[in-house]
Protein backbone atom coordinates (compact mmCIF):
# COMPACT_ATOMS: atom_id res chain seq x y z
CA UNK A 1 0.00 0.00 0.00
CA UNK A 2 1.10 3.69 -1.22
CA UNK A 3 2.51 6.29 1.65
CA UNK A 4 -0.38 8.11 1.77
CA UNK A 5 0.61 12.00 1.17
CA UNK A 6 -1.35 15.46 2.10
CA UNK A 7 -2.44 17.29 -0.71
CA UNK A 8 -0.48 20.57 -0.02
CA UNK A 9 -2.59 24.20 0.49
CA UNK A 10 -3.41 25.99 -2.35
CA UNK A 11 -1.66 29.16 -3.39
CA UNK A 12 -4.65 30.94 -4.62
CA UNK A 13 -5.16 32.30 -1.22
CA UNK A 14 -5.60 35.85 -1.64
CA UNK A 15 -9.41 35.59 -0.26
CA UNK A 16 -8.34 34.23 2.55
CA UNK A 17 -5.35 37.07 3.78
CA UNK A 18 -6.50 39.12 6.46
CA UNK A 19 -5.89 42.61 5.44
CA UNK A 20 -7.11 44.80 8.04
CA UNK A 21 -4.71 42.64 10.52
CA UNK A 22 -1.81 43.35 8.04
CA UNK A 23 -2.12 47.03 7.36
CA UNK A 24 -3.12 48.07 11.03
CA UNK A 25 0.35 47.17 11.70
CA UNK A 26 2.07 48.56 8.39
CA UNK A 27 0.77 52.17 10.05
CA UNK A 28 2.69 51.40 13.30
CA UNK A 29 5.98 49.94 11.06
CA UNK A 30 5.97 46.91 12.11
CA UNK A 31 7.16 45.20 8.96
CA UNK A 32 10.48 45.02 7.42
CA UNK A 33 9.97 44.95 4.23
CA UNK A 34 12.28 42.20 1.71
CA UNK A 35 12.03 42.50 -2.09
CA UNK A 36 12.83 40.45 -4.58
CA UNK A 37 13.81 40.74 -8.15
CA UNK A 38 10.57 39.30 -9.33
CA UNK A 39 8.66 42.10 -8.67
CA UNK A 40 10.65 45.15 -10.24
CA UNK A 41 9.61 45.94 -13.54
CA UNK A 42 6.84 47.46 -14.71
CA UNK A 43 4.99 44.93 -16.61
CA UNK A 44 3.21 47.47 -19.13
CA UNK A 45 6.46 49.42 -19.42
CA UNK A 46 6.61 50.99 -22.84
CA UNK A 47 10.28 48.58 -23.60
CA UNK A 48 9.15 45.14 -25.06
CA UNK A 49 12.66 43.58 -23.33
CA UNK A 50 11.36 45.05 -20.63
CA UNK A 51 7.82 43.50 -20.60
CA UNK A 52 9.85 39.96 -21.84
CA UNK A 53 11.35 39.72 -18.83
CA UNK A 54 8.23 39.54 -16.86
CA UNK A 55 8.94 41.30 -13.70
CA UNK A 56 12.13 40.57 -13.04
CA UNK A 57 15.32 42.65 -13.38
CA UNK A 58 17.79 40.14 -12.92
CA UNK A 59 16.46 38.43 -16.16
CA UNK A 60 16.96 41.58 -18.15
CA UNK A 61 20.25 41.97 -16.64
CA UNK A 62 21.56 38.71 -17.49
CA UNK A 63 19.88 38.89 -21.31
CA UNK A 64 21.59 42.83 -21.49
CA UNK A 65 24.69 40.56 -20.81
CA UNK A 66 23.99 38.07 -23.46
CA UNK A 67 23.44 40.50 -25.99
CA UNK A 68 26.34 42.46 -24.91
CA UNK A 69 28.53 39.08 -25.33
CA UNK A 70 26.89 38.85 -28.37
CA UNK A 71 27.87 42.44 -29.71
CA UNK A 72 31.69 41.15 -29.28
CA UNK A 73 31.42 38.42 -31.19
CA UNK A 74 30.60 35.25 -28.35
CA UNK A 75 28.56 33.06 -29.42
CA UNK A 76 26.48 32.67 -25.97
CA UNK A 77 22.14 32.09 -26.68
CA UNK A 78 21.11 31.72 -23.29
CA UNK A 79 21.96 32.44 -19.57
CA UNK A 80 22.35 28.68 -19.32
CA UNK A 81 25.64 29.40 -21.31
CA UNK A 82 26.81 31.24 -18.43
CA UNK A 83 28.04 28.17 -16.98
CA UNK A 84 30.95 27.79 -19.63
CA UNK A 85 32.03 31.16 -18.26
CA UNK A 86 34.25 31.95 -15.26
CA UNK A 87 32.13 33.73 -12.18
CA UNK A 88 34.80 36.61 -12.37
CA UNK A 89 33.95 37.53 -15.80
CA UNK A 90 30.40 37.07 -16.13
CA UNK A 91 30.35 39.54 -12.92
CA UNK A 92 32.36 41.75 -14.46
CA UNK A 93 30.18 41.78 -17.93
CA UNK A 94 26.88 42.66 -15.41
CA UNK A 95 28.61 45.26 -14.14
CA UNK A 96 29.45 46.99 -17.18
CA UNK A 97 26.37 46.99 -18.42
CA UNK A 98 24.68 48.22 -15.75
CA UNK A 99 27.56 51.02 -15.49
CA UNK A 100 27.43 51.87 -19.23
CA UNK A 101 24.36 50.47 -20.92
CA UNK A 102 21.63 50.88 -18.41
CA UNK A 103 20.06 54.34 -17.05
CA UNK A 104 17.91 53.56 -14.48
CA UNK A 105 17.50 56.97 -13.27
CA UNK A 106 15.96 58.23 -16.94
CA UNK A 107 13.94 55.20 -17.40
CA UNK A 108 12.74 55.35 -13.74
CA UNK A 109 8.74 56.08 -14.64
CA UNK A 110 8.30 53.77 -17.25
CA UNK A 111 10.65 50.77 -16.10
CA UNK A 112 9.86 50.89 -12.43
CA UNK A 113 6.79 48.76 -11.27
CA UNK A 114 4.14 51.21 -10.27
CA UNK A 115 2.08 49.15 -7.40
CA UNK A 116 5.99 48.52 -5.39
CA UNK A 117 6.36 52.59 -5.67
CA UNK A 118 2.82 53.30 -4.31
CA UNK A 119 3.71 50.99 -1.59
CA UNK A 120 6.99 52.92 -0.55
CA UNK A 121 5.46 55.85 -1.08
CA UNK A 122 3.28 55.35 2.25
CA UNK A 123 5.93 55.45 4.16
CA UNK A 124 4.95 52.37 5.86
CA UNK A 125 8.77 50.31 5.60
CA UNK A 126 11.40 52.91 6.67
CA UNK A 127 13.49 49.74 6.70
CA UNK A 128 13.91 47.71 3.52
CA UNK A 129 16.26 44.57 2.55
CA UNK A 130 16.52 44.03 -1.06
CA UNK A 131 18.07 40.70 -2.56
CA UNK A 132 18.33 42.51 -6.13
CA UNK A 133 21.29 43.56 -7.48
CA UNK A 134 19.79 46.63 -9.46
CA UNK A 135 19.64 50.05 -8.32
CA UNK A 136 15.53 50.52 -8.82
CA UNK A 137 14.77 49.89 -5.33
CA UNK A 138 17.55 52.66 -4.16
CA UNK A 139 16.28 55.27 -6.84
CA UNK A 140 12.32 54.27 -5.07
CA UNK A 141 13.39 54.88 -2.00
CA UNK A 142 15.43 58.61 -2.57
CA UNK A 143 12.62 59.70 -4.24
CA UNK A 144 10.39 58.91 -1.16
CA UNK A 145 12.87 60.16 1.68
CA UNK A 146 15.37 61.97 -0.26
CA UNK A 147 18.96 62.33 1.49
CA UNK A 148 18.00 60.91 4.47
CA UNK A 149 18.05 57.77 3.12
CA UNK A 150 20.72 56.00 4.02
CA UNK A 151 21.94 52.42 2.28
CA UNK A 152 24.14 49.53 2.79
CA UNK A 153 25.59 46.90 1.31
CA UNK A 154 26.19 43.86 3.02
CA UNK A 155 27.69 42.14 0.17
CA UNK A 156 31.06 44.34 0.75
CA UNK A 157 33.49 42.40 3.28
CA UNK A 158 35.33 46.18 3.58
CA UNK A 159 32.37 47.77 5.48
CA UNK A 160 33.10 48.53 9.19
CA UNK A 161 31.44 47.65 11.45
CA UNK A 162 30.64 50.56 13.02
CA UNK A 163 28.77 51.93 10.04
CA UNK A 164 26.39 49.80 10.34
CA UNK A 165 25.79 50.02 13.73
CA UNK A 166 25.35 53.90 13.76
CA UNK A 167 22.61 52.91 11.90
CA UNK A 168 20.72 50.08 13.42
CA UNK A 169 18.82 51.28 16.54
CA UNK A 170 16.65 49.81 18.96
CA UNK A 171 13.56 51.29 18.42
CA UNK A 172 10.25 51.78 21.03
CA UNK A 173 6.91 51.40 19.95
CA UNK A 174 6.81 54.94 19.77
CA UNK A 175 10.12 55.54 18.15
CA UNK A 176 10.95 56.57 14.63
CA UNK A 177 13.25 54.75 12.21
CA UNK A 178 16.08 56.49 9.67
CA UNK A 179 14.87 54.97 6.28
CA UNK A 180 17.42 52.51 5.43
CA UNK A 181 18.17 49.96 2.55
CA UNK A 182 19.88 47.18 2.69
CA UNK A 183 21.79 45.73 -0.29
CA UNK A 184 21.56 41.92 1.09
CA UNK A 185 22.86 40.40 -1.99
CA UNK A 186 25.47 43.36 -3.73
CA UNK A 187 24.51 46.35 -5.98
CA UNK A 188 26.06 45.14 -9.29
CA UNK A 189 27.17 49.01 -9.78
CA UNK A 190 29.09 49.26 -6.49
CA UNK A 191 32.26 47.47 -7.95
CA UNK A 192 32.20 45.80 -4.23
CA UNK A 193 30.99 42.31 -5.21
CA UNK A 194 27.17 41.16 -5.71
CA UNK A 195 25.29 37.49 -5.77
CA UNK A 196 24.36 36.04 -9.31
CA UNK A 197 25.20 32.24 -9.21
CA UNK A 198 24.03 29.67 -6.54
CA UNK A 199 27.80 29.89 -5.47
CA UNK A 200 27.47 33.71 -4.46
CA UNK A 201 24.30 32.68 -3.04
CA UNK A 202 26.06 29.70 -0.44
CA UNK A 203 28.73 32.56 0.04
CA UNK A 204 27.23 35.38 1.12
CA UNK A 205 24.26 33.73 3.26
CA UNK A 206 27.79 31.62 5.11
CA UNK A 207 29.86 34.79 5.36
CA UNK A 208 28.07 37.91 6.00
CA UNK A 209 25.05 36.59 8.61
CA UNK A 210 28.33 35.45 10.63
CA UNK A 211 29.64 39.10 10.79
CA UNK A 212 28.93 41.31 14.00
CA UNK A 213 27.31 44.12 11.92
CA UNK A 214 25.06 41.38 10.81
CA UNK A 215 23.69 40.29 14.11
CA UNK A 216 22.98 43.57 14.68
CA UNK A 217 20.77 44.16 12.03
CA UNK A 218 19.02 40.90 12.48
CA UNK A 219 18.65 41.78 16.38
CA UNK A 220 16.54 45.04 14.94
CA UNK A 221 14.88 42.81 12.57
CA UNK A 222 13.79 40.27 15.10
CA UNK A 223 12.16 43.08 16.63
CA UNK A 224 9.45 43.24 14.06
CA UNK A 225 7.80 41.15 11.74
CA UNK A 226 8.87 40.33 7.74
CA UNK A 227 6.83 40.45 5.01
CA UNK A 228 8.90 38.94 1.62
CA UNK A 229 7.97 40.04 -1.86
CA UNK A 230 8.98 38.82 -5.16
CA UNK A 231 11.89 36.12 -3.55
CA UNK A 232 11.54 32.91 -5.53
CA UNK A 233 14.65 31.81 -4.31
CA UNK A 234 15.36 27.74 -4.45
CA UNK A 235 13.15 26.37 -1.56
CA UNK A 236 16.49 25.36 0.48
CA UNK A 237 17.59 28.72 0.27
CA UNK A 238 14.27 30.30 0.75
CA UNK A 239 13.65 28.00 4.09
CA UNK A 240 17.50 29.17 5.57
CA UNK A 241 16.66 32.75 4.68
CA UNK A 242 13.72 32.68 6.43
CA UNK A 243 15.37 30.92 9.35
CA UNK A 244 18.22 33.52 9.35
CA UNK A 245 16.20 36.40 9.03
CA UNK A 246 13.44 35.29 12.07
CA UNK A 247 16.26 33.52 14.20
CA UNK A 248 14.47 30.73 14.52
CA UNK A 249 11.62 28.70 13.11
CA UNK A 250 8.87 28.16 16.45
CA UNK A 251 5.71 28.25 15.39
CA UNK A 252 3.70 30.97 17.38
CA UNK A 253 0.84 30.22 19.53
CA UNK A 254 -2.28 31.12 17.42
CA UNK A 255 -3.66 34.61 17.95
CA UNK A 256 0.09 35.61 19.04
CA UNK A 257 1.55 38.71 18.23
CA UNK A 258 4.27 36.69 15.01
CA UNK A 259 2.42 37.81 11.85
CA UNK A 260 4.72 36.96 8.94
CA UNK A 261 3.89 37.17 5.39
CA UNK A 262 5.36 35.88 2.10
CA UNK A 263 4.37 36.77 -1.09
CA UNK A 264 5.00 35.75 -4.74
CA UNK A 265 7.26 33.42 -3.49
CA UNK A 266 8.37 29.64 -4.75
CA UNK A 267 5.59 27.63 -4.51
CA UNK A 268 7.83 24.61 -3.88
CA UNK A 269 7.92 26.70 -0.22
CA UNK A 270 4.32 26.31 0.08
CA UNK A 271 4.04 23.72 2.69
CA UNK A 272 7.18 24.95 4.10
CA UNK A 273 5.22 28.61 4.70
CA UNK A 274 2.19 26.68 5.77
CA UNK A 275 3.57 24.48 8.41
CA UNK A 276 5.57 27.84 10.33
CA UNK A 277 2.49 29.41 9.62
CA UNK A 278 3.42 32.13 7.92
CA UNK A 279 0.49 34.13 6.03
CA UNK A 280 0.62 33.71 1.98
CA UNK A 281 -0.48 36.00 -0.90
CA UNK A 282 0.36 34.31 -4.84
CA UNK A 283 0.11 37.60 -6.92
CA UNK A 284 2.60 40.49 -5.48
CA UNK A 285 1.02 43.45 -8.10
CA UNK A 286 -2.56 42.12 -6.88
CA UNK A 287 -1.16 42.37 -2.68
CA UNK A 288 0.58 45.68 -3.44
CA UNK A 289 -2.51 47.73 -4.83
CA UNK A 290 -4.57 45.92 -1.82
CA UNK A 291 -2.55 47.15 0.97
CA UNK A 292 -2.04 50.76 -0.43
CA UNK A 293 -5.58 51.17 -0.81
CA UNK A 294 -6.29 49.55 2.64
CA UNK A 295 -3.77 51.94 4.20
CA UNK A 296 -5.38 54.86 3.02
CA UNK A 297 -8.81 53.56 4.10
CA UNK A 298 -7.38 53.58 7.89
CA UNK A 299 -6.26 56.85 7.60
CA UNK A 300 -9.63 58.28 6.15
CA UNK A 301 -11.07 55.91 8.73
CA UNK A 302 -8.83 57.75 11.60
CA UNK A 303 -9.03 61.60 9.81
CA UNK A 304 -12.96 60.88 9.78
CA UNK A 305 -13.48 60.29 13.57
CA UNK A 306 -11.70 63.35 14.32
CA UNK A 307 -13.12 65.66 16.27
CA UNK A 308 -12.58 69.47 17.69
CA UNK A 309 -11.88 71.06 21.01
CA UNK A 310 -9.49 68.34 22.31
CA UNK A 311 -5.98 67.57 21.33
CA UNK A 312 -4.34 68.63 18.26
CA UNK A 313 -1.38 66.63 16.49
CA UNK A 314 0.92 68.42 14.60
CA UNK A 315 3.75 67.02 13.01
CA UNK A 316 6.02 66.93 9.19
CA UNK A 317 3.99 64.77 6.36
CA UNK A 318 7.51 62.51 6.33
CA UNK A 319 6.09 61.74 10.30
CA UNK A 320 2.74 60.63 9.67
CA UNK A 321 2.92 57.03 10.79
CA UNK A 322 4.61 58.05 14.40
CA UNK A 323 1.46 60.53 14.40
CA UNK A 324 -1.25 57.99 13.37
CA UNK A 325 0.53 55.56 16.53
CA UNK A 326 -0.30 58.21 18.88
CA UNK A 327 -2.95 59.20 17.72
CA UNK A 328 -4.56 55.58 18.09
CA UNK A 329 -3.69 54.87 21.34
CA UNK A 330 -5.30 58.47 22.79
CA UNK A 331 -8.60 57.66 21.01
CA UNK A 332 -8.23 54.29 23.00
CA UNK A 333 -8.09 56.30 25.93
CA UNK A 334 -11.22 58.27 24.65
CA UNK A 335 -9.90 61.45 24.13
CA UNK A 336 -11.05 63.57 20.98
CA UNK A 337 -7.80 64.23 18.49
CA UNK A 338 -7.29 65.95 15.55
CA UNK A 339 -5.34 64.67 12.97
CA UNK A 340 -4.70 66.78 9.52
CA UNK A 341 -5.19 65.30 6.36
CA UNK A 342 -2.37 64.60 4.28
CA UNK A 343 -2.15 67.79 1.98
CA UNK A 344 1.18 69.40 1.21
CA UNK A 345 -0.47 72.07 -0.65
CA UNK A 346 -3.41 72.87 1.42
CA UNK A 347 -4.66 76.57 -0.18
CA UNK A 348 -6.42 78.96 2.09
CA UNK A 349 -9.21 77.17 3.02
CA UNK A 350 -7.91 74.18 4.08
CA UNK A 351 -5.38 76.51 6.25
CA UNK A 352 -8.88 78.60 7.61
CA UNK A 353 -9.78 74.70 8.61
CA UNK A 354 -6.45 74.03 10.90
CA UNK A 355 -6.53 77.53 12.33
CA UNK A 356 -10.00 77.11 13.53
CA UNK A 357 -8.90 73.54 14.63
CA UNK A 358 -5.83 74.95 16.83
CA UNK A 359 -7.88 77.49 18.40
CA UNK A 360 -10.42 75.13 19.69
CA UNK A 361 -7.75 72.60 20.90
CA UNK A 362 -7.22 71.99 24.89
CA UNK A 363 -3.91 70.56 24.19
CA UNK A 364 -1.42 70.71 21.20
CA UNK A 365 1.21 68.15 20.66
CA UNK A 366 4.05 68.84 18.11
CA UNK A 367 6.28 65.86 16.88
CA UNK A 368 9.72 66.52 17.29
CA UNK A 369 11.48 64.00 15.37
CA UNK A 370 14.45 63.65 12.91
CA UNK A 371 12.74 65.05 10.07
CA UNK A 372 12.25 68.11 12.00
CA UNK A 373 15.11 68.54 12.75
CA UNK A 374 16.79 68.13 9.38
CA UNK A 375 14.43 70.99 8.33
CA UNK A 376 14.90 73.40 11.03
CA UNK A 377 18.79 72.80 10.13
CA UNK A 378 18.35 73.61 6.53
CA UNK A 379 16.39 76.94 7.45
CA UNK A 380 12.78 74.84 5.62
CA UNK A 381 10.81 77.23 7.56
CA UNK A 382 8.44 77.66 4.98
CA UNK A 383 7.43 74.06 5.61
CA UNK A 384 3.34 73.99 6.43
CA UNK A 385 3.28 72.55 9.92
CA UNK A 386 6.02 75.36 10.99
CA UNK A 387 4.38 77.91 8.92
CA UNK A 388 0.86 77.45 9.54
CA UNK A 389 0.82 74.90 12.49
CA UNK A 390 3.70 76.13 15.05
CA UNK A 391 2.57 79.97 13.67
CA UNK A 392 -1.45 79.32 14.66
CA UNK A 393 -0.20 77.64 18.23
CA UNK A 394 2.13 80.51 19.25
CA UNK A 395 -0.47 83.19 18.67
CA UNK A 396 -3.31 81.29 20.43
CA UNK A 397 -0.84 80.24 23.60
CA UNK A 398 0.11 84.26 23.64
CA UNK A 399 -3.56 85.64 22.80
CA UNK A 400 -5.16 87.10 25.73
CA UNK A 401 -7.66 85.54 25.87
CA UNK A 402 -6.03 81.80 26.91
CA UNK A 403 -3.75 84.06 29.29
CA UNK A 404 -6.51 84.35 31.45
CA UNK A 405 -8.38 81.36 30.47
CA UNK A 406 -9.14 79.15 33.33
CA UNK A 407 -7.62 75.91 31.85
CA UNK A 408 -5.00 77.28 28.95
CA UNK A 409 -4.16 75.30 26.16
CA UNK A 410 -1.38 73.18 27.21
CA UNK A 411 1.84 72.58 24.94
CA UNK A 412 3.30 69.18 25.14
CA UNK A 413 6.24 68.77 22.45
CA UNK A 414 6.75 65.10 22.08
CA UNK A 415 10.37 64.13 21.11
CA UNK A 416 11.89 60.68 19.80
CA UNK A 417 15.72 59.76 19.51
CA UNK A 418 16.13 61.63 16.11
CA UNK A 419 15.68 64.79 17.91
CA UNK A 420 18.01 66.76 20.76
CA UNK A 421 16.87 69.82 22.26
CA UNK A 422 19.74 71.01 23.45
CA UNK A 423 20.93 71.55 20.07
CA UNK A 424 21.11 75.17 18.32
CA UNK A 425 18.46 74.15 15.68
CA UNK A 426 15.50 73.60 18.47
CA UNK A 427 16.60 77.33 19.41
CA UNK A 428 14.61 78.09 16.21
CA UNK A 429 11.48 76.79 17.47
CA UNK A 430 8.45 79.31 18.76
CA UNK A 431 8.67 80.19 22.73
CA UNK A 432 5.33 77.86 22.95
CA UNK A 433 7.62 74.68 21.89
CA UNK A 434 11.29 76.01 23.69
CA UNK A 435 9.10 76.51 26.80
CA UNK A 436 7.52 73.77 27.52
CA UNK A 437 8.47 69.99 29.09
CA UNK A 438 8.86 67.70 26.44
CA UNK A 439 7.52 63.84 26.32
CA UNK A 440 10.14 61.82 25.21
CA UNK A 441 8.44 59.03 23.27
CA UNK A 442 11.75 57.22 22.79
CA UNK A 443 11.95 56.54 26.38
CA UNK A 444 8.91 56.85 28.29
CA UNK A 445 6.18 55.06 27.94
CA UNK A 446 2.06 56.20 26.44
CA UNK A 447 0.75 56.40 30.07
CA UNK A 448 3.42 59.04 30.80
CA UNK A 449 2.04 61.36 27.93
CA UNK A 450 -1.43 60.78 29.58
CA UNK A 451 -0.58 61.89 32.33
CA UNK A 452 0.78 65.17 30.94
CA UNK A 453 -2.66 65.63 29.26
CA UNK A 454 -4.49 65.07 32.12
CA UNK A 455 -2.36 66.96 34.73
CA UNK A 456 -4.77 70.22 35.84
CA UNK A 457 -1.82 72.81 36.21
CA UNK A 458 -0.62 75.73 34.66
CA UNK A 459 2.50 75.04 33.02
CA UNK A 460 5.22 77.81 34.67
Amino acid sequence: MGRKTTKPNSDNIAEDFIFDKFVKSCVFNKYVLVVGPEIILNLESSDQSIREANGNCSNLLLHATIDHYKEKGNHLQNIEDFTQITNSDLHSEVSKVVKEEWNFEENFNDEFEPSLFKLLKTRCFPLVLTTTIDPYIEIAMRKVWGDKLHVLDFYDEDKKKKDIDSKVQKLNEYDESAPTLYYLFGKANSGNGFVLTEEDKMKIIRNYFLRDQSIELLKHIRQKRIVTIGCKFDNWLYRFFWFILRGNLEIPEQGGSSFQVAVEYDSSATNFLSRYRIERYKDARDFMCKTTEKLDEQYNEIIQSRSVGGIFISYAHEDIHLALAICSKLKEKEFDVWLDERKLDGGATYEQRIYNAIDQCTCYLPLLTSQVAYDLKNNNTGRFYIKTEWNAAQQKVSSQDNLQAEHPMKVIPIITSGYNIRSDYHQKTPDCIKNHTVYDASKESIDKLIQLIKKDEKKE
